[in-house]
C-alpha cells in the first residue's frame, strides 16, 4: 500500500501522461512520404507556457529556428551624386556587378558610385552602367583608357553619360558631346521608342531642333536613326531631346555609330591583339598573315552598337 506522499506522487505522473505522449513511429512506407517535403518552423509562443518553452503536438515536428546570425542590413545614406561627373560604360557582360565594375575603374581616382544598370522585374543586367567621379580630369582620363578594354568577357565602350544620373542635375557639356565622335559624324540614334511612334512624329519632333535629313524606323527594335545636316545640329539635339518623352516613353540619344567608328574600333583591337600575339603566343601578324587575317575578333563588331554615351548603332 502506498503511503499519502506516493499517492500524490501517482496521481502527477497520470496527470502528465495524458499531455505527454509518445510520438508514433512511422513504418518504413509513411516515412517514405514525407521524404523532400520542406519542414516549416512554428513561431515561439509565449503564451504557451510560463517559461515560453515552445509546446509539441504529439503528431507534429517542429524546429525552433535560430536568429542569432540574421540580422537586420543597415542601410548607409545615398551618396549625391548629382554634382559628380558620369560615366558611361556599355557592352557589359551579364557577370559583371557593380563591384567588378568599380574595381575596373579604381585605379583612375576615387569613384563616388558605380552602377549597373538591371532590369527592375527581372534583376538582369541591361548591359550598361555608370561610375561617377567626383574629379573631371579622372572621369576623361577614364573614358579615354578604358574605351576597348575587356571587363568579363566583353570590351566595353565608354563615353560621357548624356542623360541625368539618379535624378542629378546634368553635368555634361555641350564640348563634351560634340567631342565624343569624329567631325564627319551628323547621325543621332534614338532609342526607347514607343511601338505607336511614326516617322512623321520624329521628324516633326527632331524637326524643331534643325534641319532633318532623314529618319529611319525601327519599330520593332524600338530604336531609330535621325541624321542633320551637320554635326553642330546633331549634337544640340543629343543635349536637347535625350530624356523627353514621346507617347508616353522616354527616349534615349546619343552618337550612331558610323563607318569611321568601325575603323577606330579595329585599329584598336587589331593593337591588343598584335602586344598580346607578340608577347604572349609569339607568332606575329607579319610572320603569318593568313592566321591574322582569320582572327575572329574585328567581325564581331560589324552591326553590334558601338555605345557611343548610352546607346549607339550603325547608321
Amino acid at each position: 500500500m502506498f503511503n499519502s506522499g506516493c499517492q500524490l506522487l501517482q496521481q502527477h505522473i497520470n496527470l502528465t501522461n495524458q499531455y505527454n505522449h509518445p510520438i508514433p513511429m512511422l513504418s518504413p512506407v509513411t516515412a517514405n512520404v514525407f521524404e523532400g517535403v520542406p519542414i516549416f518552423l512554428l513561431p515561439q509562443s509565449s503564451s504557451s507556457s510560463p517559461t515560453g518553452a515552445l509546446y509539441c503536438n504529439p503528431y507534429q515536428r517542429s524546429i525552433i529556428e535560430t536568429r542569432a546570425n540574421v540580422r537586420p542590413r543597415s542601410h548607409s545614406p545615398k551618396v549625391d551624386t548629382s554634382k559628380n561627373y558620369h560615366v558611361f560604360v556599355g557592352d557589359l557582360s551579364t557577370e559583371v556587378n557593380n563591384c567588378t565594375l568599380k574595381a575596373a575603374f579604381e585605379s583612375f581616382g576615387e569613384i563616388s558610385e558605380a552602377k549597373v544598370i538591371r532590369d527592375p522585374q527581372t534583376l538582369k543586367s541591361k548591359g550598361y552602367g555608370f561610375v561617377s567621379f567626383p574629379v573631371k580630369e579622372n572621369a576623361q582620363k577614364a573614358i579615354e583608357e578604358m574605351n576597348g578594354q575587356m571587363i568579363g568577357r566583353r570590351q566595353i565602350r565608354t563615353n560621357w553619360a548624356v542623360r541625368k544620373f539618379d535624378g542629378g542635375e546634368e553635368n555634361v557639356t555641350y564640348d563634351n558631346i560634340f567631342n565624343a565622335t569624329h567631325a564627319a559624324n551628323t547621325s543621332v540614334y534614338v532609342g526607347g521608342i514607343s511601338p505607336i511612334t511614326t516617322d512623321e512624329e520624329l521628324m516633326q519632333s527632331f524637326s524643331a531642333i534643325a534641319t532633318v535629313i532623314e529618319v529611319r524606323l525601327f519599330k520593332q527594335q524600338g530604336y531609330a536613326f535621325v541624321r542633320y545636316l551637320n554635326k553642330d545640329a546633331a549634337a544640340r539635339a543629343i543635349m536637347s531631346m535625350n530624356g523627353k518623352v514621346i507617347n508616353g516613353q522616354k527616349i534615349r540619344c546619343s552618337w550612331s555609330r558610323t563607318t569611321m567608328d568601325n575603323i577606330n574600333i579595329s585599329n584598336q583591337v587589331a593593337g591588343s591583339m598584335n602586344l598580346l600575339t607578340n608577347n604572349i603566343i609569339g607568332f606575329s601578324p607579319l610572320i603569318n598573315p593568313v592566321s591574322w587575317s582569320q582572327n575572329q575578333c574585328l567581325p564581331q563588331f560589324c552591326g553590334h552598337p558601338l555605345f557611343f554615351s548610352q546607346y549607339s548603332h550603325k547608321w
